[in-house]
């Protein structure tokens, strides 16, 4: 039986990815140990390519060891299904598994799979050639994410799924002049009250239980014109299993997966992580 002491999460990080579309979750997925291999629902791998080194991208990665499947969301679910099976079939089989990192990407993507094998499976409402999504459809959406992670959680390798955010509207508040306290503005217009997951919110929730590190990325032009990638590992929707603070870490030019395992010796010996500089803007360059 396992002791506590022996167990050390950073051996297999299970993880998602989150940012806005082109922010560098990706690239960050392709710094994991190699061979790395993405699944791509969403005819995007040239945000890798990218980031690999001359003369393939223009970036820092090592392009050795980086493989890729493309799987097109219109076929639905099955032939994703299928590839993960087969994969699971042969580690049974033989105790071997060919990948140290896997990556999902998109979520997003990976959802209208989804709904696409539903809609072939069930009936529902048509409005002309467009078959609308209904609450079976929905409940596929749920069932579809817990299959896969039950795939996921028994492979021997790193897993990182990716995932686009936007921005989340609500009500917003004002100060009560008789009291002085804030409250909700019932009757006012929504506004942006922070973010969320690009998918329906009882799905994305669901995704989001899943995991114990959630990783947001961003990336930022400062004045001089240079882009700046940054990484938040706890935030309102960002969290981690390995006590890394709040704040906004630079991780321009790094390799992002050797930065996280250096992150997390650190802390473990006491040091104090938290970034000098947590905010930034146009008018301000950011310095570590």
């Amino acid at each position: 039986m396992p002791k506590i002491e022996d167990y050390k999460p950073e051996d297999k990080i299970v993880a998602l990815h989150i940012s806005r579309s082109g922010h560098g979750k990706s690239a960050a997925a392709a710094s994991y140990p190699k061979p790395f291999h993405e699944y791509d629902f969403d005819g995007r791998f040239d945000g890798i390519v990218g980031a690999c080194k001359p003369p393939i991208g223009t970036g820092f990665l090592d392009p050795e060891g980086i493989s890729f499947d493309r799987f097109y969301t219109k076929p639905g679910f099955e032939p994703f299904d299928q590839e993960l099976e087969q994969l699971q079939m042969l580690h049974v089989q033989n105790g071997r598994f060919k990948y140290k990192t896997i990556e999902l990407a998109s979520i997003t993507s990976f959802v209208q799979a989804l709904i696409n094998s539903s809609h072939k499976l069930q009936t529902g409402k048509m409005i002309g050639r467009l078959r609308m999504s209904g609450p079976g459809d929905f409940n596929f959406e749920i069932t579809g994410i817990k299959q896969l992670m039950d795939y996921f959680y028994g492979f021997p390798c790193h897993i990182i799924v990716s995932a686009h955010i936007i921005d989340k509207y609500g009500k917003g508040t004002i100060i009560d002049p008789k009291t002085g306290v804030s409250e909700k503005d019932t009757y006012g217009s929504n506004v942006i009250v922070g973010e969320k997951l690009n998918l329906r919110d009882n799905v994305g929730e669901t995704l989001l239980s899943c995991f114990s590190n959630v990783f947001r990325f961003e990336k930022e032009i400062d004045r001089d014109n240079n882009v700046q990638f940054y990484v938040e590992f706890n935030t309102d929707i960002a969290k981690n299993a390995f006590g890394i603070p709040p704040g906004r870490f630079n991780i321009t030019g790094k390799q992002f997966y050797p930065f996280l395992q250096d992150l997390i010796q650190k802390i473990r010996k006491g040091e104090d992580v938290r970034p000098k500089t947590k905010t930034m803007n146009f008018f301000k360059k950011e310095e570590e």
